[in-house]
Formats: structure tokens, C-alpha cells, sequence
């Protein structure tokens, strides 16, 4: 079991009571797998990936990463979790933009430490070109289209071979042809065994998911996988 979350909740401080986000999500994730996560905005799908990718603790429950329970990590233990096991998508791509396309996706490797730069360049290299970009290594991100970019952020997210893609809207930007290509080198990724959790209005990244997770005011509310 890759992902287990039991009765996870979430507490934001906000007056006399606080404001609860998440009230008790509970699913499984396998290796491999491919979950995406819907529900309107406000519903807690994008609290709940920020607590599977350890940039945010749950107020309550537990949460084991790949058999270790995530509570009982120290800070240097959460930061390797991320670092070697977790890759990241997000919306707005998150890229450097004066660095190229090169330099955004070694970055990564770089924080990892342990390569000389010569062999991070080549796998930078090596990984933008499995995702069609082979021939825009040198371009910064205002050099690239929106599907350009979310290409070059899902290099990235795989720089340090994950086992586990974190995705959050990652067409919400794009156009319609754009977001069919991505959703198709997601859909390549799974094939090959990498597991997904991807937040998502889009429908035809929810069509590609193996599980569906349907959210509203903290709850889960169909499909627990």
C-alpha cells in the first residue's frame, strides 16, 4: 500500500472554533495507482493534497506513506519523503522564469544533492525530451506555450523518479487541445506504473483515472478508493 489515510481532519484557526476544512477522509491509494479528486471549489481537495504531499500536517488521523506513519517524521525525514518519493503539478506551473526549461527541471535534482551537475544536466535533458521537448531545452518558460510549460512542470515532478505524481489542476490553464495532450502523457506515466493523485474539474482527466473521489465540505462523499 502506497497511500493510506484514516479519518484524516483538518483545523484552521479562524475565531472561537476554527475553520475545519477536511472531517474525516479516509481512502487507500496502491502502488500504481490513478485517483482523481473533484468537488467545488472551497471543498478541501486542495488542503487534502497538501497534507498527501507533507507541506501541511492533519489537525487529527493518520496518514501512512509507503508503510511509514507520516505523524512520526521529523523534519529532515518529511523533506527526503518529498524529495524521493513525491513529485509535483500544479496549475500555474510553478517554473523559474529566467531560468530555462533545462535549469527548471534540474532544480530538483540539484536541492537532492549526491550528482555532479554534468549528469543532472543530462537527465534534465533526457526528461524534457520524453515529454516532446527535447528541442526546447534552452527556452525560459515566457519563451513556451501553457501546454509547453506544464510539460517542462511535469519533467520536474519527475526528476528525482518518484513514486507518486501530486497533480493540482493541471489543465485548468490550458486550452482544449493542450489539456487533451497533457492528460494523455498522464494517462503514458500511469501506464507505466506511476501512481497519480490528481485534483481536477476536468472530466477527461477524471474519464483517465482508475478511481474517482468526489468531495463537498470536507467530506468525501462518493467513491472512496
Amino acid at each position: 500500500m502506497l497511500i493510506s489515510l484514516k479519518d484524516i481532519t483538518k483545523v484552521y484557526p479562524d475565531g472561537a472554533h476554527g475553520y475545519q476544512a477536511l472531517k474525516g477522509v479516509s481512502f487507500n491509494v496502491e502502488e500504481g495507482d490513478f485517483l482523481s479528486i473533484m468537488g467545488p471549489s472551497g471543498c478541501g481537495k486542495s488542503t487534502l493534497l497538501s497534507i498527501l504531499g507533507l507541506l501541511d500536517q492533519a489537525t487529527s488521523g493518520s496518514y501512512s506513506l509507503d508503510g511509514r506513519e507520516v505523524a512520526r517524521l521529523d523534519d529532515s525525514e518529511r523533506t527526503h519523503a518529498r524529495l524521493h518519493k513525491i513529485g509535483f503539478v500544479f496549475q500555474s506551473f510553478n517554473l523559474l522564469p529566467r531560468f530555462t526549461s533545462e535549469e527548471n527541471v534540474a532544480l530538483p535534482m540539484r536541492y537532492k544533492g549526491g550528482q555532479p551537475y554534468k549528469e543532472i544536466k543530462a537527465r534534465a535533458k533526457e526528461l524534457l525530451t520524453s515529454v516532446g521537448l527535447g528541442h526546447k531545452v534552452h527556452r525560459t518558460p515566457l519563451q513556451l506555450s501553457g501546454g509547453e510549460r506544464q510539460r517542462v512542470a511535469i519533467a520536474r515532478a519527475l526528476a528525482n523518479t518518484p513514486r507518486l505524481i501530486l497533480a493540482d489542476e493541471p489543465t485548468g490553464n490550458l486550452d482544449t487541445k493542450s489539456s487533451a495532450e497533457i492528460v494523455a502523457l498522464l494517462k503514458e506515466l500511469n501506464d507505466k506504473g506511476l501512481a497519480l493523485i490528481v485534483v481536477t474539474h476536468d472530466p477527461n482527466v477524471a474519464a483517465m483515472a482508475k478511481h474517482v473521489i468526489r468531495m463537498r465540505d470536507g467530506l468525501i462523499v462518493e467513491g472512496a478508493a
